[in-house]
């Protein structure tokens, strides 16, 4: 509403001085209509060389309009070149603003990447605060530098428009008292022509023809100054009448002028109202995918930790199993040495002089070792001794297959987690570069729009 108002302000003021402008016109018309009735009447006598001691007050009357009026055009050239080095100066306040724009989100950028690899999660939230307090503190500046700048235009053309209101007022005060001068002069001058004609009438017939030709030959010259200064007065006039039209020109490269900047504004206000949307959707979407991500990190992190503490527990339970075979493997073989040959017949005797590295070939750490230490227990009479350790026995393979099937699931989970984390980091990677994109271009339009406008 308080737009509309001011547009209808406006429009009310251009209008009034649209009438105010045909009135003077009129006016004036009216004046040199007048003027050229006196020029035409003062011709039809003898009596109008006369005038032509007034003469010299004429050009200085024109040469003062002149003067006045190369000075109000000034005024405008000056008020137009304030207009342009204005909008220049915003074009270059926003261009600046646009790239320090671009500079911040590089920054930010960086510093996430600076985040993912080094974990420094308070300096890069520090860091964002900042920078979001500096942008806001530049586009508040920006604005205020806008609006003074606004406001240094209004009174400069304020001032301008009455500044020249003000000389023409003066001008035509001027020339309507010098008109009023000149008509009663020669209206006295008529009548003082009329009584002497009257008076002396008699004694001039004789001495007039006389006085005519010494009269004629005597101002010559001067009908030939008055010619000239004739001729001067038309081409000044035809010059003011330029004049006239060139400032009617300069009123509607103003008034256009005026439109587009509005226009301008618009469209800048438009693209600030989507950039700041566009910034807080990415923005939210950050600080959703960033607290997935850390929740993700954390329970991936616990549950790294259990693996690892069940992966610990599974390889203690191990070491005791082979501690545990390594003694049934002692007692088995001090069995072996006080037995007698009718009490066991081993396929191949356990005797101490056999290598170690042999014996934990054989019978441990894989399933085959497993198996084959059974079977081979299976054939001794020591199976058919002793029930309970060949079960002992085969519940720890059982044991050891089961840990290492766990192992196996265990390592193709920690692939499966890795590649989930590979797929949110091109994820993330692809929001950061979709977020750059869709800046740039909005930069470039701006850009293209400011060119454009100027």
């Amino acid at each position: 509403m308080g737009k509309r108002k001011d547009k209808k302000k406006k429009k009310g003021g251009a209008d009034q001085l649209a009438a105010e402008d045909r009135e003077r016109r009129a006016e004036l018309g009216q004046e040199l209509g007048l003027v050229d009735k006196n020029v035409r009447r003062l011709r039809q006598s003898w009596r109008e060389k006369l005038t032509r001691l007034n003469l010299p007050i004429i050009k200085e009357d024109v040469r003062i309009s002149w003067h006045a009026f190369e000075h109000e055009l000034d005024n405008r050239d000056y008020s137009i070149s304030i207009l342009l080095n204005c909008q220049k100066e915003t074009a270059g306040r926003k261009h600046k603003s646009d790239s320090l724009h671009a500079q911040q989100i590089d920054q930010l950028i960086e510093l996430y990447r600076r985040k993912l690899l080094l974990g420094q999660e308070d300096e890069y939230c520090r860091h964002v605060k900042l920078s979001l307090g500096h942008e806001q503190d530049f586009y508040e500046a920006a604005a205020e530098a806008g609006e003074r700048g606004q406001e240094h235009l209004r009174v400069s053309l304020f001032g301008g428009q009455e500044e020249s209101e003000r000389r023409l007022e003066l001008l035509h005060s001027r020339t309507q008292s010098r008109l009023d001068t000149l008509i009663e002069s020669n209206e006295l001058v008529r009548k003082a022509n009329r009584e002497t004609l009257r008076r002396h009438s008699l004694e001039y017939k004789l001495q007039l023809t006389k006085a005519l030709q010494d009269y004629e030959s005597e101002t010559a010259d001067k009908r030939k100054d008055y010619d000239k200064a004739n001729a001067k007065d038309e081409k000044f006039r035809a010059s003011i009448a330029q004049q006239g039209q060139r400032l009617r020109q300069l009123q509607l490269q103003i008034q256009r002028l005026r439109r587009d900047c509005d226009e301008s504004r618009a469209r800048a206000e438009v693209l600030l109202r989507d950039h700041h949307f566009e910034s807080d959707y990415f923005q939210v979407a950050y600080t959703a995918i960033q607290s997935r991500l850390i929740s993700e990190q954390k329970f991936d992190k616990c549950q790294l930790t259990r693996n690892t503490m069940a992966f610990d527990e599974a390889i203690h339970r191990l070491n005791d199993y082979y501690s545990k075979i390594k003694r049934i493997l002692t007692v088995i073989e001090l069995c072996h040495k006080y037995q007698t040959i009718g009490d066991c017949q081993l396929i191949y005797p356990l005797s101490s002089s056999r290598p170690s590295r042999e014996r934990n070939e054989t019978f441990l750490d894989t399933e085959n070792a497993a198996d084959s230490f059974i079977n081979y227990l299976k054939k001794t009479e020591l199976f058919s001794r002793n029930d309970n350790l060949f079960r002992t026995l085969h519940k720890l393979a059982g044991q050891i297959l089961i840990v290492e099937r766990q192992n196996d699931r265990f390592r193709e989970q920690a692939q499966q987690l890795g590649n989930e984390l590979q797929l949110w980091k091109k994820k993330l990677k692809l929001c950061i570069e979709f977020y750059s994109e869709s800046t740039r271009d909005s930069l470039d339009f701006q850009s293209t729009t400011t060119k454009c406008v100027c």
